[in-house]
């Protein structure tokens, strides 16, 4: 007499034998992609696998990778979708990853870094500076800091009108190097009633 099987179990008894015969069939060709001594993996590789090894078209990778593992445009953009609210760590992070590639394109040849100095509940500060790289014991390179141009500060949590942030300027180069840059992450934050505030110390 053969084996009945309920309706409701139909989907979940495919799909694990898919997952099966995948497993058996790539498992011998995503061990090689895993030996690959880089962290990433070209997506026309994923895509020889699945189509030659495993019979999957490639638009199956290729709208799974959109929905679980979407690009950062993406994923900014559906966040905005929702109005969601970038949080301290958020901006922060956002300048310095912004600024110190600003410095970087200015002036390649030059050694740039960024140091937080505390971080408080609605508070967090740092600074950015220039530095060298000298050799020490067994030519092991040791970095060496050299001047600091600019400090950051960020005060209030980013969904209150009080919030704001600090940047004191202590190089003008720092001024030149990153204006454009400085204006235009004023003018993505302003819509979230964020405002910021440059400091210098030099006579206008």
């Amino acid at each position: 007499m053969s084996q009945l099987i309920k309706k409701g179990d139909l989907e979940l008894i495919l799909a694990g034998a898919a997952a099966l015969m995948t497993r058996e069939l790539g498992g011998e060709s995503v061990r090689k992609l895993l030996q690959f001594s880089e962290d990433s993996l070209p997506l026309s590789a994923i895509h020889e696998v699945a189509e030659d090894v495993l019979r999957i078209p490639r638009e199956y990778i290729d709208a799974y990778l959109q929905t679980r593992f979407p690009s950062r445009e993406t994923q900014i953009q559906t966040l905005k979708s929702i109005h969601g609210e970038p949080t301290i760590r958020s901006i922060i992070d956002t300048y310095r990853i912004e600024l110190l590639n600003e410095l970087d394109r200015v002036s390649p040849l030059e050694n740039f870094g960024f140091k937080e100095k505390y971080i408080r509940d609605y508070s967090i500060c740092g600074f950015f500076y220039r530095y060298i790289l000298e050799r020490g014991l067994f030519g092991k390179k040791k970095e060496t800091q050299q001047m600091k141009l600019a400090e950051i500060e960020l005060y209030g949590p980013p969904s209150t009108p009080s919030n704001s942030l600090r940047l004191q300027i202590d190089v003008p180069f720092f001024a030149g190097a990153c204006k454009e840059k400085i204006n235009e992450l004023r003018n993505r934050f302003s819509q979230f009633n964020f405002k910021c505030v440059v400091k210098h110390n030099y006579p206008i």
